[in-house]
């Protein structure tokens, strides 16, 4: 009996010891048995899935991280809205990464389908964005510029992918399409980040273009004012500025 209340009491301390160091945030776990604990213990923390599902990854088992992520799609709590839409997300990377255009699009579909479609969108714009995918992202511009049409941060964005592409034509052309769609209020707005978008990946003079033309028509516009002081300045053309 001695001997049983021993062991069993072992046993407890190993076990206690594996919570602190599943529990110690600087402590990456080690093994799937490690994540495995780890999301049983914080089911709804997208952190944790996503990190089970890079650790299959660096051992090249795609299946493996498909899987963790379709479990943590089920596992998270519905109302964790954000939390799944994170999970999305990873799986999207995965699919862009390691899948084929036809999973991609299989993936993006379902995303669409349980979440916000503008959010979605609009993170698989930044994924192509971010993998250099041009002709998936002019593709994708143009189904959400179409679908959003009267969402200027849909067309701010688009523009920023486009500049960070270099597809500077594209961009241009793309302002005058969302000048036509937007609301006239929005317009100085819109014309503004374009123009932000120009200094910093584009021409500055075209830029600084924009930036006069908006001032022309409103010269009272003084939070416009400061951006073009500002957009200056980070040029380095001082003289202008001041």
């Amino acid at each position: 009996m001695a001997e049983k209340r021993e062991l069993a009491r072992q046993e407890e301390a190993r076990l206690h010891e594996v919570e602190l160091r599943l529990m110690d945030q600087d402590r990456t776990p080690q093994s799937a048995d490690d994540f495995d604990r780890l999301v049983l213990a914080s089911p709804n923390n997208s952190t944790f899935w996503i990190q089970y599902m890079a650790f299959h990854l660096q051992a090249t088992e795609i299946e493996k991280a498909r899987a963790v992520a379709e479990k943590a799609l089920k596992t998270i709590a519905f109302r964790e809205e954000e939390e799944k839409l994170n999970v999305w997300v990873a799986l999207l990377n995965l699919e862009n990464l390691y899948g084929t255009s036809d999973s991609v699009g299989k993936v993006l579909e379902r995303a669409v389908q349980m979440n916000d479609p503008q959010k979605v969108y609009l993170k698989m714009l930044q994924i192509y964005c971010d993998s250099q995918k041009a002709q998936e992202a002019d593709e994708l511009i143009g189904l959400v510029c179409k679908k959003f049409r009267e969402k200027q941060e849909v067309w701010i964005q688009a523009d920023t992918v486009y500049m960070k592409l270099g597809l500077i034509e594209k961009s241009r052309n793309l302002l005058q399409r969302a000048l036509n769609n937007l609301d006239r209020k929005q317009h100085v707005m819109v014309i503004t980040k374009f123009a932000q978008l120009e200094q910093q990946f584009g021409s500055p003079e075209r830029a600084q273009t924009l930036m006069e033309q908006i001032l022309v028509s409103y010269p009272g516009r003084i939070d416009v004012w400061s951006s073009y002081v500002d957009m200056l300045v980070k040029s380095g053309r001082n003289d202008l500025s001041r």
